[in-house]
């Protein structure tokens, strides 16, 4: 591929194809683009046979993922920043991607896109931050070849929202074809909705979608690295810790099993394996990595699947309970909310006498970490801008202005999720229905960064 820096000279071509492939009111005029380049905007161009088909538009930006309030609420205040603006820049604001239709298919667009991102990982930046256009909430007929029908569910999922309801899904959000090829081109992922973000854009309702990438680690989204990194972290030493953890006990059920590694590693166990996950794409990783006899199933923890039984064992690990809150967009209230609905569903599919495995975070890993939560796998940081400090004894957190370990909401390699204290998911444990006859905590050599809690029913 061809890839060079655009410029001056470029402008005449840059308007060619916004004209092309942009409605009206969303066009930059020729004084628009020349002001953003003498700015230092950096446009990158894809070019075939001397003919530019592709380009992505990008400037520095200040961003800090847990402050909504501060980030731009219009289009105009995204896209023309000037170069005062600049100073301690930690991510780069993409705007205005465009393709050519001969180019749009997936291959071509997506490895421009990674060799642009790439530059920027190279250059130092930890975030990317775009406004993904969603034709999908009222439809477009822009010309017929660009026809995107009126996706029902995708508008409801953004309208509930609005109205006080949960925050859509990234399975909901990828409804809409552009979010879709964001996603799986880049690991994006979608941080916030901006409402009036772009009056002109009608078929979007003027909103925007807000994607977010973090440079700085791996992606979580189903790719062979990934996969091959999280077939060595739970490999044959830690399956075997495990197993001698749940000896004696016949099935096996697994919440947020992913691709399936320590559900295959414990199937010659078990007699009884099932997995289930909310990603698609993990679960048919897991199935075609499978040597049979494992059910999995994909699905939202909160509304399992019958599977007309019980197991003796249950487990949700990795921290994946926190991602619960994620799902719902909205801070837990008293209750925890969701994570408190997954625990009851969890424990629901626990047979008298079976064991519930859940995990959270340690404090020791916090501690350690000093207010920035570094666990395995992935990079975790806390919600807003709290200083962290070890207590003289050295066993517990304290902010800067108060005391107390502070639970969170956190920002992680595009999504986010809720910090839960191991002090506070064992309360919500106790305070299951029927209540465990036992609880305790483990600590397991081959998973050293959280605080595992068994709770036998």
């Amino acid at each position: 591929m061809d890839i060079r820096l655009l410029n001056d000279r470029d402008i005449p071509d840059i308007l060619e194809m916004e004209r092309r492939n942009f409605i009206v009111g969303m066009r930059a005029n020729g004084e628009v683009v020349r002001r953003r380049l003498a700015w230092g905007h950096r446009m990158y161009g894809l070019f075939s046979n001397g003919e530019l088909v592709a380009k992505i538009c990008s400037h520095p930006l200040c961003f800090d993922p847990h402050d909504r309030e501060r980030f731009p609420s219009t289009f105009e205040g995204f896209a023309n920043v000037s170069g005062d603006g600049f100073t301690d820049a930690n991510a780069v604001a993409v705007y205005d991607f465009d393709a050519n239709r001969n180019i749009r298919e997936y291959a071509r667009a997506s490895r421009f896109l990674k060799e642009v991102f790439g530059y920027f990982r190279h250059s130092g930046f930890r975030y990317v931050v775009g406004d993904g256009r969603m034709r999908s909430y009222a439809g477009s007929v822009e010309t017929p070849e660009k026809r995107i029908l009126l996706n029902d569910g995708f508008r409801n999922a953004i309208d509930t929202y609005f109205h006080g309801g949960p925050y859509p899904s990234d399975d909901e959000f990828c409804a809409d074809p552009l979010l879709a090829f964001y996603r799986k081109a880049t690991g994006c992922g979608f941080w916030d909705i901006r409402q009036e973000f772009i009056s002109g854009d009608a078929p979007s309702g003027g909103m925007r979608t807000i994607l977010v990438k973090d440079l700085q680690y791996p992606d979580l989204s189903l790719t062979e690295e990934w996969m091959e990194l999280s077939a060595a972290m739970y490999g044959g030493q830690f399956i075997s810790e495990l197993a001698a953890l749940f000896r004696g006990r016949r099935s096996f059920l697994e919440f947020g099993c992913g691709g399936g590694h320590v559900a295959e590693g414990l199937s010659r166990y078990f007699e009884t394996v099932v997995g289930v996950d909310k990603d698609k794409a993990m679960i048919s990783h897991a199935l075609g990595q499978s040597i049979g006899g494992i059910d999995f199933r994909v699905s939202d923890w909160t509304a399992a699947p019958s599977f007309g039984r019980t197991f003796d064992v249950v487990m949700c690990r990795g921290n994946s309970l926190g991602h619960v809150v994620s799902w719902d967009g909205k801070n837990p209230d008293g209750r925890f909310g969701q994570i408190s609905e997954s625990l009851r569903t969890f424990w629901e599919h626990v047979s008298p006498g079976g064991l519930l495995y859940v995990d959270t975070v340690s404090e020791a890993e916090l501690l350690r970490g000093g207010g920035a939560v570094s666990v395995s796998f992935p990079h975790i940081w806390l919600n807003g801008r709290i200083q962290y400090e070890k207590s003289r004894n050295g066993d517990d957190l304290r902010t800067v202005n108060g005391s107390g370990w502070v639970s969170g909401r956190y920002f992680s390699g595009g999504s986010t999720g809720f910090l839960i204290r191991p002090s506070e998911l064992e309360s919500l444990v106790w305070a299951l229905d029927p209540a465990p006859s036992h609880v305790r905590f483990v600590r397991l050599e081959h998973e050293p960064n959280y605080a595992v809690l068994i709770a036998e029913k």
